[in-house]
């Protein structure tokens, strides 16, 4: 965990994984424009998901708020940059639609 965490290391995107970020968020812009639902996009989670909102932006700062509530104790730096890359490694590949 803390190879990568270390402050010099530098990280770099391959075009292809930002090639099928693309294509993925545009899906799924595409399948909001037409109204669908998505949970975690624009619903809540959990037992919340039945909430819906059309304005998909404070959606997702709402749900960042529920997210970062009642985390706990405070974590070195270096486990968070470590967290940081681990996260930024999954959504890379294109599954999220980021």
């Amino acid at each position: 965990m803390f190879a990568v965490s270390n402050k010099r290391l530098h990280i770099k995107l391959e075009a292809s994984a930002s090639a099928e970020m693309n294509i993925n968020a545009n899906y799924l812009k595409n399948i909001l424009h037409k109204g669908q639902v998505i949970y975690g996009i624009n619903t809540s989670y959990g037992g919340s998901a039945d909430r819906r909102s059309s304005d998909i932006p404070e959606m997702q700062k709402n749900l960042n708020r529920f997210l970062n509530v009642g985390m706990g104790r405070t974590f070195p730096p270096e486990h968070v940059r470590a967290a940081m890359v681990t996260r930024a490694n999954c959504l890379c590949r294109g599954f999220s639609g980021i």
